[in-house]
């Protein structure tokens, strides 16, 4: 059995291990990390721990990894384009309203589902402790790039980079109303909350909370709608969402962080019935030559008619 560790730093000291687990492993599906738990597979000091359990700085986190334990079915009715392919990497457009992996409320239309239909021998190989190659995710609302290893090694790789926070992510959000300033960052720290069985991300009271960074540009004004340039610079769940609504600009669309009344509007005047919310581009060092790589994702057409329509209105 072999075993993955990683050291506490202060960042993360104080927090829940289920919470620093998710921060370390992005790549571990959310339903498998807590059969790790069952199993008393997620350890600190060599202890097995409770998801609750907090860690301090300089413990050392470790998972004791063995066969998959859930077998994920290839789907391929699951659409997206590839938008590069090595025999290190695949980067894809993922659609919205996928999944990334197999949970409680999709089973089978997940993007994993549909890489394993077209990618089956080499992701397979890597399982389900590995994601299935993918190294990082997206809300199952968000369309757009989504990096895949094909590889062991290229998964360690792009997982450090991930870690390190070296890879630049860009994504495009239209939001209702528009910033104080044509561009600047958000500094507000993040901790997720559980309220009627639904997780929630919320800015930290008194500090408190997973540090998160983000940047913002103006690239459009449509009156009543912003469209914005946004690079998260910490990858956090629910980074980009709470941080544009804190700043009082909702993405619009959002089910869970926007504003009931605006995301009307934009259903019934601009036809918009998703999240416009989609990663635009990633740029980060392929694990094969060294070399930077910046791979882009068009605008889904759903999103892009949005514009149009702002765009001939004159809003």
């Amino acid at each position: 059995m072999n075993e993955w560790r990683w050291r506490i730093d202060r960042a993360h000291a104080g927090r829940r291990v289920d919470g620093v687990l998710r921060a370390a492993r992005p790549d571990l599906p959310y339903a498998h990390a807590q059969r790790l738990f069952r199993k008393q597979r997620v350890r600190v000091n060599r202890r097995p721990v409770a998801p609750d359990h907090r860690v301090q700085a300089g413990d050392v986190l470790s998972i004791l990894t063995g066969q998959a334990v859930h077998v994920v079915p290839p789907n391929p009715a699951v659409r997206f384009d590839v938008l590069h392919e090595d025999r290190h990497v695949i980067v894809v457009a993922k659609p919205a309203d996928v999944a990334m992996h197999p949970g409680k409320k999709q089973r089978t239309r997940t993007l994993v589902s549909g890489l394993l239909a077209r990618f089956d021998r080499e992701l397979r190989a890597l399982g389900e402790e590995r994601g299935y190659g993918l190294t990082h995710r997206l809300d199952a609302g968000t369309s757009g790039v989504v990096v895949v290893a094909r590889t062991a090694a290229a998964h360690a790789n792009l997982l450090a980079q991930f870690r390190r926070r070296a890879v630049r992510k860009d994504y495009r959000a239209l939001v209702a109303g528009e910033p104080a300033r044509a561009q600047g960052t958000v500094h507000l720290p993040l901790e997720r909350t559980e309220r009627a069985g639904r997780t929630r991300i919320e800015v930290g009271r008194g500090g408190e909370g997973l540090t998160a960074v983000t940047e913002y540009r103006r690239l459009g004004r449509f009156g009543s709608a912003s469209l914005l340039g946004v690079v998260p610079r910490t990858g956090r769940m629910h980074q980009i969402r709470v941080h544009l609504g804190a700043i009082g600009c909702p993405v619009l669309g959002d089910p869970l962080y926007g504003r009931a009344g605006t995301n009307e509007w934009a259903r019934r005047r601009l036809g918009l019935e998703r999240m416009f919310l989609h990663a635009a581009e990633i740029t980060f060092l392929h694990p094969g030559t060294g070399r930077a790589l910046t791979v882009t994702a068009p605008l889904p057409p759903e999103l892009q008619a949005v514009l149009d329509r702002l765009a001939s209105a004159g809003a």
